[in-house]
């Protein structure tokens, strides 16, 4: 940890980052800045033991090789200072359990326990969080639920959600990773150099030599290794230093370093069965995000106006966007939400204590039909002891106040956003808006859509939310 004076320092406008790698003829690490205002940083050393012991890192040895990172003599270091808090040993591993739930389904692994991954682009928090999203709904369901099948499925089913995205995410991570040695390689250090002297040094004729001889060639040849990095930092130009300088400009220019925003990865991942089969191309890595209406896939950030009518009874619980986009003749009788978490939202505005599904049904309907699929949503939730709720989204407001039932959430997409995105998996398109029913887990994400045709709606509604429903549990 940083005292004041060289947190102020480090935190300056123009230097903030939070990676610093560092090359020079003492110290080859990365600064990691986990919080550089209060001073707090995590300094990440290559340790290859037995050549290395916990002796080459004391702290007295730790605070000399930090203030060589930062490029400073600790003799020369005035009003700064820093606290080695801890020192510990760590191996760099890309792991996937064969496993997320045992075979008596009462226990279920979760973020570090199921995936461990290089610490490259930050998956390893990401993905964890994106498990407990996944299994959250799942354990809230099985706590209300006295069917012992369902609990085995309901397991299931997030481990052939999340192990394919933990697997996809450590092959990723890996591939960061390779991305940062590119920088090494362009000073003309390979991450391979260590490895192959390890593996002289442990088989014969030296693995005949007693261990601290083997530690002191170790120690000596890393040295020589990292003697032409100070040409780096001396002031006097030299073709060596010159060298190494095209060769990371280039590397930089070219995007060959490591990215940090990975939006096809993050929130463009699915759970649709096969998904992930393919190899991925490392070039499509930071490739961007676009939006789906598609199964396994999480709803998009759509803005939907919340229909007057159907709020009459409750405002709280939406997630109200600000926006000036929608113009309104009172814009304080206007509410503009996002589709994205609607299950969530909806579970809040209508007061259900857990985690609930969503119907979303498309078009417009005549009243005949909407009372349908209330019934058959009263149905089958009653046989699966699974709340669902439906919303009606419509391509435009309604022009007959009293077609709008009370008692269902009505949202208009007057942009016919979600129509555009549906024309994409299907036939229809986005000027002939169809009717389609899309059932939605309490995480966000698509279970099943459905395109119908209004007439056979009576018939076929309670077979597609049954479908929808044991899809996602």
């Amino acid at each position: 940890r940083t005292n004041s004076h060289l947190s102020k320092m480090l935190m300056k406008d123009s230097d903030q980052a939070m990676l610093h790698f560092v090359y020079n003829s003492q110290l080859v690490g990365a600064f990691v800045c986990h919080d550089g205002r209060k001073g707090e940083w995590v300094l990440q050393i290559p340790f290859f033991p037995p050549y290395q012991t916990m002796d080459d890192f004391s702290i007295g040895k730790v605070r000399e090789m930090v203030w060589a990172g930062l490029g400073m003599d600790s003799n020369e270091a005035n009003e700064c200072d820093l606290d080695v808090l801890s020192i510990r040993p760590w191996t760099m591993s890309s792991l996937v359990a064969q496993s997320y739930v045992n075979k008596s389904n009462n226990m279920v692994l979760v973020g570090d326990a199921a995936h461990a991954f290089p610490p490259a682009g930050g998956f390893g928090m990401n993905t964890g969080l994106q498990d407990s999203h996944n299994l959250a709904w799942r354990l809230a369901l099985l706590l209300r639920s006295s069917n012992h099948h369902m609990a085995s499925s309901v397991l299931t089913k997030y481990e052939s959600d999340r192990k394919p995205i933990a697997t996809q995410n450590a092959a990723l991570s890996v591939r960061n990773y390779n991305r940062t040695l590119q920088i090494a390689k362009a000073c003309y250090l390979d991450a391979q150099h260590p490895e192959l002297l390890t593996t002289v040094l442990g088989s014969p004729p030296m693995s005949l030599l007693p261990l601290e001889t083997r530690q002191g060639m170790f120690r000596r040849l890393v040295r020589v290794a990292m003697m032409p990095l100070a040409s780096l930092t001396s002031l006097n130009s030299s073709l060596h230093a010159n060298h190494i300088e095209r060769n990371v400009q280039s590397i930089l220019e070219s995007g060959g370093s490591l990215p940090l925003v990975f939006p096809k990865y993050e929130i463009g991942f699915s759970y649709e069965h096969g998904a992930h089969s393919k190899k991925e191309d490392a070039s499509n890595d930071t490739k961007g995000y676009y939006p789906r209406m598609r199964v396994g896939y999480r709803l998009p950030h759509i803005i939907l106006e919340v229909w007057n009518s159907s709020i009459s009874h409750a405002r709280d619980g939406w997630s109200v966007l600000e926006t000036t986009s929608h113009e309104a003749e009172d814009p304080s009788d206007s509410l503009f939400i996002t589709l994205t978490d609607i299950s969530s939202q909806l579970r809040k505005v209508l007061s259900y204590d857990n985690p609930v599904f969503t119907l979303l049904v498309l078009g417009a309907l005549p009243a005949s039909s909407l009372t349908s699929i209330r019934q058959a949503i009263d149905k089958v939730s009653n046989k699966m002891n699974t709340p669902l709720i439906m919303a009606n989204i419509l391509p435009e407001a309604p022009s007959d106040e009293d077609n709008v039932s009370e008692n269902i959430i009505t949202l208009v997409d007057s942009q016919r956003v979600i129509w555009k995105l549906m024309s994409e998996e299907s036939s229809d398109t986005a000027d002939n808006p169809c009717n389609a029913m899309v059932i939605v887990r309490p995480d966000g994400n698509i279970s099943s859509v459905e395109f119908v045709e209004e007439g056979k709606i009576s018939t076929a509604v309670e077979k597609i939310i049954s479908k929808g429903l044991e899809s996602a549990v």
